[in-house]
C-alpha cells in the first residue's frame, strides 16, 4: 500500500491525503492567486490568468508529489481529468505539502 501525503488547499484550508504519484507543477510567477490555478492538457500545455488579468500559455513540467518538501507550495492535480471538452485536461489548484504528515 502506497503511503499518503497531507495537501492542504490554500484556497480554502481543505486538507486532504493524495497518493505519493500525484501530480504538481511549479507555481507561475505571474499567476492570479484569486483565480488560482492551472489546466494543462495531454500535450502538457498549461493555461491560466496572471495577476494582471492576461492568459499565458506554457509548457508544463509536472513533478511527482513525493518529491516536494513538507511546507512547500505547489500545484496539485485534480484526481479527475476533465473530458467535456475537445481536449482533455486537468486542473491544478494552489496548495501546500501537509508539515505534519
Amino acid at each position: 500500500m502506497q503511503k499518503l501525503i497531507g495537501v492542504v488547499d490554500l484556497a480554502n484550508g481543505t486538507i486532504t491525503s493524495r497518493r505519493q504519484d500525484s501530480l504538481t507543477l511549479d507555481i507561475p510567477a505571474d499567476l492570479d492567486w484569486i483565480t488560482g490555478g492551472v489546466s494543462v492538457n495531454a500535450d502538457k500545455l498549461g493555461r491560466y490568468q496572471t495577476a494582471a488579468g492576461e492568459s499565458r500559455v506554457y509548457l508544463a513540467n509536472p513533478r511527482l508529489l513525493s518529491g516536494r518538501a513538507p511546507g512547500e507550495e505547489c500545484l496539485v492535480a485534480a484526481a479527475d481529468v476533465e473530458m467535456s471538452g475537445k481536449t482533455c485536461t486537468r486542473r491544478y489548484q494552489i496548495a501546500m505539502v501537509d508539515v505534519d504528515d
